[in-house]
């Protein structure tokens, strides 16, 4: 399934995704032959080439279709099974080409078209009162729904994201040895292999359990790491275009249906809304105590504290006595106070006396 002949003509700064599309197609070929035989392989390539006939002739697909419809069922299973993942495959590279195509305009130092720089750039240039005005009412809140349209199991998003994250590493194969590529290569193809032999839905009904995790699987791992990232272009791009617009502060909210949707779901009751809230909750303080973990390995700076920083860990000091830290980080006031907060993140947790009661503190 090496050839990318599906992808119309492109323009020479999109040919990357055409490779890319053939790379993944070349593997999930390799895959098949060796998890499923040289015949459903042979059936996939004479199915595939036999679409695009068809397609390129103007033809309705009713011949393969009846072709098709003549497969014993074991042999209908292993040819969707191998496009579905084909599809997903070419899915992925298509999202890396994406951030390809944007690191792209950012190297040429222009606005990529359709981006937050790009519109708040047309706003300003109509009427600048536009985007004071714009970011004035901004608000952006997708909301979860307990029926989502992304079914795909968490054990494949998280395949996907290896994967996705390889072909980012993979644009800067000019850098690489052959050794590195090969490895990178071979990352690559155990992900398709692992995907290719994990089956695409769960053998069970998915409880409110777990339609909870899997909405968390989003919001822990995809949400909570873009949404930063995404304000701070926001605020980049609105002081370019208008220096004199407000801040435009957290716009982003998430809103979610998971775990409290009574009216489409009989098994959902108030038990499982504080049993979701309260996994949120974990999962929250968990990434926050992550977050301060990493910037405690950070932030290692010797010497006294400002004032404001050293009250706060006397006052610290004083509430959490249990909160000390090893004397070798003694002198570390970041670290001193990072240590503290961490321990309060954990208290917080465990609903202990002197958590945190709220974003304020």
């Amino acid at each position: 399934m090496s050839d990318s002949s599906r992808i119309p003509d492109l323009a020479p700064a999109h040919e990357p995704l055409r490779e890319d599309v053939g790379f993944l197609g070349a593997l999930l070929g390799e895959v098949i032959r060796r998890e499923a035989g040289n015949g459903l392989f042979a059936a996939v390539e004479a199915t595939r080439h036999a679409a695009i006939a068809l397609r390129r002739a103007g033809e309705p697909p009713d011949a393969l279709a009846a072709d098709l419809a003549g497969l014993p069922l074991e042999r209908i299973a292993g040819l969707v099974r191998a496009f579905s993942l084909y599809f997903s495959l070419t899915n992925l590279a298509e999202q890396v080409h994406r951030i390809r195509r944007s690191r792209d305009y950012r190297f040429e130092g222009v606005p990529q078209p359709g981006s937050l720089a790009a519109v708040c750039a047309s706003l300003a240039d109509a009427d600048p009162a536009r985007v004071r005005e714009a970011v004035a009412g901004l608000r952006i809140e997708p909301v979860f729904t307990a029926h989502p349209t992304e079914a795909t199991r968490r054990t494949i998003l998280k395949k996907e994201q290896r994967i996705a994250r390889a072909l980012v590493d993979r644009m800067e194969r000019t850098r690489r040895t052959p050794e590195e590529e090969s490895r990178l290569t071979d990352r690559i193809r155990t992900e398709i292999e692992l995907m290719w032999g994990t089956a695409e839905q769960a053998s069970v009904r998915p409880t409110v359990g777990d339609e909870v995790e899997h909405v968390l699987f989003f919001l822990a791992e995809v949400v909570y790491r873009i949404v930063p990232p995404f304000h701070e272009r926001l605020r980049t791009a609105v002081a370019a275009c208008a220096p004199d617009a407000p801040d435009p502060g957290p716009v982003v909210r998430f809103g979610s249906w998971v775990g409290g949707d009574m009216d489409g779901n009989p098994n959902v009751g108030a038990d499982t809304v504080l049993a979701t809230l309260e996994r949120q909750r974990e999962l929250v303080l968990e990434r926050y105590r992550t977050e301060v973990r990493s910037l405690f390995e950070h932030l290692s700076q010797a010497g006294p504290a400002d004032e404001a920083l050293a009250a706060r860990i006397r006052a610290y000091h004083e509430r959490f006595p249990g909160a000390a830290i090893p004397a070798r980080y003694a002198d570390m006031p970041y670290r001193v106070f990072l240590w503290q907060v961490w321990h309060r993140l954990g208290r917080t947790g465990a609903d202990e006396t002197g958590g945190y009661a709220g974003p304020e503190g």
